[in-house]
């Protein structure tokens, strides 16, 4: 098992426990507000935004060229792929990308933004390119369960959530995430035990901070 492997058994329980959540549970449902869902996607695309940032900030870290090419076609992934699925949505909800991104981040948002920033400027290159692995794969996973509940409650075909799942469990976001893992497990082959230490604490902390978000996202008031 690889260090990144390690770290994502570890998180994978408290992941899949997101799927009770009132946003996800009510997703699930097909009874999420639509003021909640596109609350979410604003705060997400954001999120997104600093996302991509991260790999940018690695990039700089590194001399290693395929890492670098690599981390560079990722971040255009991002920006094209991830929040165009999000634009989508909120475009149909009569939002432009100037509303989107005019709007204040919550106070949640902002703080997991900073925390990965922080990793990835001021930490090593493996801290930065780690912050964002429980969001890279607990999205893949936890959209796994998603549908399997979705399916059990008879919800899936006819759910208006639907795309933006679909979108998380494609073999295109799968095959993303054994790209990011690759990188993952080639920045942390030669890892000390106090630098694997750092990593794990900065991994858990991000993943409670994707708890976080799925509250905030539920809990502060829709748009």
């Amino acid at each position: 098992m690889t260090f990144c492997e390690e770290l994502i058994a570890n998180d994978m329980e408290f992941w899949l426990d997101f799927a009770d959540l009132p946003f996800l549970s009510d997703m699930i449902q097909n009874r999420l507000d639509h003021r909640k869902f596109s609350h979410y996607l604003i705060q997400d695309t954001q999120y997104l935004a600093a996302f991509a940032k991260i790999y940018a900030w690695s990039f700089i870290k590194t001399d290693d060229l395929q890492l670098m090419q690599e981390l560079y076609g990722e971040m255009g992934i991002i920006v094209a792929g991830e929040t165009q699925s999000h634009r989508n949505y909120l475009s149909e909800s009569g939002f432009d990308e100037k509303d989107i991104m005019n709007r204040k981040a919550s106070d949640t948002n902002s703080a997991y933004m900073d925390c990965m920033i922080r990793a990835a400027r001021d930490g090593s290159l493996a801290e930065g390119i780690f912050a964002v692995g429980p969001c890279n794969f607990s999205y893949y996973y936890l959209g796994l369960e998603i549908k399997r509940r979705m399916e059990a409650a008879g919800t899936y075909e006819t759910n208006y959530f639907r795309d933006w799942l679909d979108y998380y469990i494609s073999e295109e976001y799968k095959e993303g995430c054994d790209r990011y893992q690759a990188i993952c497990d080639r920045v942390s082959n030669h890892l000390s035990v106090q630098e694997q230490e750092r990593i794990r604490q900065l991994f858990r902390k991000c993943s409670k901070y994707e708890r976080d978000f799925w509250i905030m996202a539920y809990e502060e008031p829709g748009c």
